[in-house]
């Protein structure tokens, strides 16, 4: 075994520090903290895609995008907010604490209830003038103002309610010997029973407006769907209420244990909230994207399989027409000999031509090269054509009446 201090002098050695966040029995604020980063970057990648194609297509950015921005921008503080708190102990026990960290902790974790609703809100204001640049019928666009408006009001009251549930010293984990709260747990229910309404009547509309919309079932049926998958936001609220439950129904010393639950559901619901604002403007990247990946394990097999289809269809070819023309040239040949024609016949010109005298030697030679240089032709239907250069130019044709075949010589 080596010397760990000789190692450590050659710096060949470093001990490992312990984790940042140790999930113990008595601190499990990693969970809070891990969910809430994973879960903006996600949505901050959406948006930035949204942002991207917006820009692309108007060249400008219009009044959703910029409350589109503004959602992010509380949904980043929220969770700057969360992870502060979990340094400070979110999710542990309260006998480990100090004074000072509880302290502290209330106050981060004071500010992210504010953060949240903000965020929430900003998001729904996105959704809303998003449907309303589509030009919808007047009574939906009325609607859709009607919401609009009612989202800002219930922005600004979920503020003041939060920010104002317990005094003089605004203690957020609840009342303390200082501090005196309103009721809390009902506050947050009414507050969470109008957030989840809002988002129920923004995914209804646009299925209701695409009901008119002159386009394909299809068309229609997937832009009501980009819209109605906010309904998932809702999901996670009501999930968020349940664990409220347990959270004001314990003790002030285990509500910084019992935190863990609401903010990690917290944290899902108001980026699903912003990730569902930008779903519907960016569809087509979606499909883009979905296409490239199933392109993307299938083209090297598909290429191969095309590849050899080809090879083979190919040679098919070439099997079928050599085949073809083996086929035709010993008919020909068949014909002739039925005929009483050989190939010598060819190549001499004739039987009546070798009586002659040597004085047409030339002209028999000349002849015979002639045809001879004839090998490769062309077949088109029955017809055979030889070709040669020169100024000169011998064909044969073949025609056949009733089973008699003729040879004729053209010069």
């Amino acid at each position: 075994m080596p010397d760990d201090s000789a190692a450590s002098k050659t710096g060949l050695y470093e001990p490992l520090l312990p984790p940042a966040f140790e999930v113990s029995d008595s601190n499990t604020g990693a969970y809070a903290l891990l969910t809430a980063v994973i879960m903006i970057v996600v949505a901050g990648l959406a948006i930035c895609v949204k942002l991207q194609m917006t820009a692309s297509t108007f060249r400008k950015l219009r009044l959703d995008d910029v409350a589109l921005i503004s959602a992010l921008i509380f949904g980043l503080g929220y969770t700057i907010a969360i992870c502060r708190a979990v340094r400070y102990g979110l999710g542990s026990v309260a006998p480990e604490l100090t004074s000072m960290q509880v302290r502290v902790l209330s106050q981060h974790y004071y500010a992210s209830n504010i953060l949240l609703y903000l965020s929430l809100a900003a998001s729904k204001c996105s959704v809303a003038l998003l449907v309303i640049a589509f030009k919808p019928p007047r009574w939906i666009t009325f609607t859709l103002y009607s919401t609009l408006a009612i989202t800002i009001l219930w922005a600004i009251a979920a503020t003041c309610v939060v920010a104002l549930q317990c005094e003089p010293n605004r203690w957020a984990l609840g009342p303390s010997s200082n501090d005196i709260c309103i009721h809390q747990f009902e506050s947050q229910i009414a507050l969470r029973t109008i957030d989840i309404v809002i988002d129920v009547v923004l995914s209804v509309l646009p299925a209701i407006m695409m009901a008119g919309v002159q386009v394909s079932t299809v068309k229609r049926l997937i832009v009501a769907f980009m819209f109605a998958i906010r309904l998932a936001t809702p999901v996670f609220t009501a999930y968020a209420i349940a664990s409220l439950d347990d959270f004001y129904r314990a003790t002030v010393a285990d509500r910084s244990k019992k935190l863990v639950a609401p903010s990690i559901w917290n944290s899902v619901a108001v980026n699903v909230s912003l990730i569902t604002a930008c779903l519907p403007s960016i569809k087509r990247f979606l499909t883009d994207w979905a296409a490239g990946v199933a392109n993307a394990g299938l083209v090297e097999p598909y290429e191969l399989q095309s590849s050899v289809d080809r090879s083979r269809t190919g040679q098919t070819y070439g099997n079928r027409s050599f085949a073809r023309f083996q086929t035709r040239s010993n008919d020909m040949l068949k014909s002739d000999r039925a005929a009483g024609v050989s190939f010598s016949d060819y190549a001499s010109g004739g039987k009546d031509d070798q009586d002659r005298g040597a004085d047409d030697g030339d002209s028999k030679k000349g002849l015979t090269d002639g045809i001879m240089k004839t090998i490769d032709y062309h077949i088109e239907y029955d017809k055979v054509r030889r070709r040669r250069d020169g100024s000169t130019s011998s064909e044969v044709k073949e025609s056949s009446d009733e089973g008699n075949h003729e040879i004729q010589h053209v010069h």
